[in-house]
């Protein structure tokens, strides 16, 4: 008869492996990708103590590299499927088994896996960290691949950030690795980046070849995850353009494959994304269902960013109602989150979300606080002052009293700006 600990080392190493099918499974198109989210779904708890018995015993050899399989080998089902926090454990259990037992080839992904679910939590400069490391550590075993899949996490979290003029350089810089394999899978992830960093650049017409290029190479492999992603990143780009037809139809398509797949994280950002839709097309009651349903879905992931800018979009309702007083108060819970989580492009967004309500409301004082802490923050991040900075500038130069004639300018120039909605979380997902 077994011990109780060749019995758990028997149960993580069965779970393992139906984790690994369940996951294979998800690269066969949309039928195989629904049959192993089933699959996952219906063993969920036996793989979830398979993991922890695994973890365990990761001193030992077996222990290791079943924690190991675990992590490296389950990336779909746990992306959908489990909690970032959750996911982060795992893959440090697997990254400090690997080093054990000198499984390079892994180190890579592991290492990518844990930035991205911190860029998932909204702790971007703890995703810089490991995607550093994670290029020094693929440029040293010489793995191309794990440098391009380094470099393109890189950027998109330099994007989060907004700093585009670093993400592309690094594009210009690495972007030859992505063109040396070939296939739809290696060009969904170079046209992809590609799109995104030319809209965060401030040219989405640009970007909107890149992103019909994703989308066809993704439809041509089945692969329903990256579908959904460059159907998203569509829409950004015609919303940007104010193409809000378009928009929705590219929103609308997402919404119905990210619902099949139960991924709440997309599910939360087009939800959103179709709240800016209604709110655009001066709705802002709809607007605000759907915040408050995108809301609800990022609270329950834990996801700091889209909690912050669904907080950011129910004061865009706010100002829309002219109900001041609510906007400024649901800017100032952005602003301590902002604060909380270090993000600092939101936090400078906010600032300067909260200077523009102040001047439409004549209150000088509080708006230059706000505006001059918002400057500084642009500056540490060495990004070009935004319009609206300036606009807010221009406004604190018009005398009081005429002013007062125009109280709403203030809001109705963010309304038009839009500031924060660019800066979405979109960008948090695994690299192709």
């Amino acid at each position: 008869m077994p011990s109780l600990k060749e019995a758990r080392l028997r149960h993580s190493r069965y779970y393992a492996e139906l984790l690994n099918q369940a996951d294979d499974s998800s690269y066969t198109g949309q039928a195989g990708l629904v049959r192993g989210l089933a699959q996952f779904d219906l063993n969920r708890a036996n793989i979830v103590a398979g993991q922890a018995w695994a973890s365990l015993y990761a001193a030992e050899i077996e222990g290791a590299k079943t924690c190991i399989r675990y992590a490296a080998f389950g990336e779909t089902c746990l992306d959908l499927r489990i909690d970032p926090r959750e996911q982060i454990k795992w893959l440090h259990a697997a990254l400090t088994a690997s080093l054990q037992l000198e499984v390079d080839s892994v180190i890579p992904t592991l290492i990518a896996g844990i930035g991205i679910a911190y860029s998932m939590l909204g702790e971007i400069d703890r995703a810089v960290e490991y995607h550093q490391k994670g290029l020094q550590v693929a440029s040293e075993l010489a793995d191309r691949s794990g440098v391009w899949m380094a470099a393109s996490n890189l950027i998109d979290a330099y994007l989060m950030l907004g700093q585009p003029e670093q993400a592309f350089d690094l594009l210009k810089r690495y972007s030859h690795l992505a063109f040396e394999a070939t296939g739809p899978r290696a060009m969904i992830g170079a046209t992809g980046l590609l799109g995104t960093t030319l809209q965060a650049i401030g040219q989405p017409r640009k970007a909107i070849p890149c992103f019909q290029d994703a989308l066809k190479f993704s439809r041509e492999l089945g692969d329903q995850r990256d579908e959904c992603t460059a159907l998203v990143h569509l829409g950004s780009a015609y919303l940007d353009l104010a193409q809000y037809q378009e928009a929705y139809a590219a929103y609308d398509e997402a919404l119905g494959i990210s619902q099949r797949l139960g991924d709440r994280n997309s599910i939360a950002i087009i939800l959103a994304h179709l709240g800016d839709i209604r709110l655009s097309l001066k709705d802002p009651d709809q607007a605000n269902d759907l915040y408050l349903q995108a809301m609800a879905l990022a609270e329950a992931r834990g996801d700091q960013i889209g909690i912050a800018t669904n907080l950011g979009n129910l004061a865009n309702v706010c100002l829309m109602r002219g109900d001041y007083q609510n906007a400024i108060s649901i800017y100032e819970q952005e602003l301590q989150l902002t604060r909380a989580i270090a993000n600092k492009l939101l936090q400078g967004a906010v600032l300067l979300n909260l200077s523009l309500i102040h001047i439409s409301l004549v209150d000088d004082v509080t708006a230059r606080n706000y505006l001059a802490e918002a400057e500084a923050i642009f500056m540490i991040l060495e990004i070009p002052l935004p319009q609206e900075f300036m606009s807010a500038q221009l406004m604190l130069k018009i005398p009081r009293p005429i002013r007062h004639a125009f109280k709403r300018l203030g809001s109705w120039l963010y309304s038009r700006s839009r500031f924060t909605r660019g800066l979405s979380y979109e960008h948090s997902t695994r690299s192709a």
